[in-house]
């Protein structure tokens, strides 16, 4: 009894997770640092975007590549409602690892922002 309960459980978990159809974005960042002068450093941001492989659906014929989209070069679509959350959330995480690594006390700006197909680049300057 107990192991029928135990396997019906395992059943109706997994497939709730293969019903669920949540496409969220993942990202992950990086900053590097230059010095422009003895009190002045810039910054270049990046922070990239992916659908995560436990979100995605394929076919059992699709190739890992294709899965994560390496193979057919197809951007993630991002209309510019979810592109002005993105920006937003780059800003706030850009911000996080400003403080993170001790940099930019007195405040920065922002100076250029570009728009990749899975990223986004801030450049700035600390003040």
């Amino acid at each position: 009894m107990i192991k029928r309960v135990g396997a019906a459980l395992c059943l109706i978990i997994f497939m709730s997770a293969c019903s669920s159809n949540n496409n969220s974005l993942e990202t992950r960042d990086e900053i590097d640092f230059e010095t422009i002068s003895n009190e002045q450093q810039s910054f270049i941001y990046n922070m990239y975007w992916y659908v995560p492989l436990s979100s995605q659906r394929y076919r059992r014929d699709q190739s890992l590549l294709a899965i994560i989209g390496i193979g057919n070069r197809q951007p993630v679509a991002v209309d510019n409602e979810n592109k002005l959350k993105l920006e937003d959330l780059a800003v706030r995480k850009l911000t996080n690892k400003l403080k993170e690594n001790g940099r930019c006390s007195k405040g920065h700006e922002i100076e250029s922002t570009l728009w990749f197909d899975r990223s986004i680049q801030l450049t700035g300057k600390c003040w």
